[in-house]
C-alpha cells in the first residue's frame, strides 16, 4: 500500500517532501541511493554547485539506462535469433519424418 502523506528524503543536506505512488521504504532507498550518488561527485568537483552536481548525476544515471536500454535490446535481439534458430531445426525434424 502507498502513503498518502508525504515522505521526507534528504538529497545533499536538503530536504524534499515527496508524494510518491511507491511504497515510503522504495522511495528512501531511492533518495538514498541518488544522494549518495550526488556526495560521490561531489567530492570529485571543483565546483560545490548544488545545480552542477545534480545535472552531472542525471547526465550519470542517464547514460546508465542508456547503456542498459542497449544491453537489454541486444540480449531480446539474441534471444529472438536463437528462437528462430530453434523453430528452424524443429520444422526440419517434422519435415524429415
Amino acid at each position: 500500500m502507498t502513503s498518502e502523506k508525504p515522505i521526507i528524503v534528504n538529497i545533499m543536506g536538503v530536504d524534499y517532501p515527496l508524494k510518491a505512488g511507491f511504497e515510503p521504504e522504495h522511495v528512501r532507498k531511492i533518495a538514498d541511493d541518488l544522494n549518495a550518488r550526488m556526495s560521490e561527485l561531489s567530492r570529485s568537483l571543483l565546483s560545490r554547485s548544488l545545480e552542477k552536481t545534480a545535472v552531472l548525476t542525471a547526465l550519470n544515471l542517464e547514460n546508465e539506462l542508456f547503456s542498459l536500454e542497449q544491453e537489454k535490446s541486444d540480449l531480446v535481439e539474441n534471444i529472438e535469433l536463437n528462437i528462430r534458430r530453434l523453430l528452424d531445426k524443429i520444422d526440419r525434424k517434422l519435415s524429415e519424418n
